[in-house]
């Protein structure tokens, strides 16, 4: 029978935000698997369909399988709660994605598209999976020695945003002049 060459992976997650969740959600945690191995967020609450996480995960330090193409897909699921089984939304990301070195200073913060679980079914046609904000980096060295940027619970992160804004219909809009020949527009305005 033949050898699989294994060596140790470590799997580090920091969890900023989710942003666009699906309105049925008053709470939710966010819970990322390789293989058989997971960690957990703690549950959060969601306002206006956002929820602020800035967790950093357990690392998950396994052996794989020294190829990297036979190392399983990271993913990623948003729950109701704390519980893994009420999945709203998931991502699939394959671990050749994000391998690099524990001393890599490239480690970006990206925003990943959520899809719906469709095995669940729990969202309604029209409604959004959402967005998760998080770095994650699979690597085998052994972890950083590195600060905890969440540790202090009143530090404040820097963090640029994006807003989005999808506007699906607007009915009975006012001509914008008295000949009706001018196309009425929508404006929107944010503070900050």
């Amino acid at each position: 029978m033949p050898q699989v060459k294994e060596t140790r992976y470590n799997l580090e997650a920091e969890i900023f935000d989710a942003a666009d969740l699906p309105e049925q959600l008053d709470s939710c945690s966010i819970h990322i698997t390789i293989g058989p191995y997971h960690v957990e967020s703690q549950v959060n609450t969601v306002t206006n369909s956002y929820c602020r996480f800035n967790e950093k995960l357990p690392v998950i330090s396994e052996r794989f399988p020294f190829e990297e193409a036979q190392i399983p897909d990271i993913v990623v699921y948003i729950s109701k709660n704390d519980r893994k089984s009420n999945r709203i939304s998931f991502l699939r990301i394959p671990a050749s994605e994000l391998i690099g070195s524990s001393t890599d200073a490239n480690w970006p913060i990206k925003e990943y598209k959520l899809e719906e679980d469709k095995a669940k079914d729990a969202l309604n046609d029209e409604e959004f999976p959402g967005y998760v904000t998080m770095r994650l980096k699979l690597f085998k060295d052994q972890p950083p020695k590195g600060e905890n940027i969440f540790a202090d619970a009143n530090a404040t992160l820097v963090k640029n945003y994006v807003l989005r804004i999808f506007l699906y219909q607007a009915r009975d809009l006012p001509p914008a002049d008295e000949t009706a020949t001018s196309d009425p527009f929508v404006k929107f305005r944010s503070i900050g």
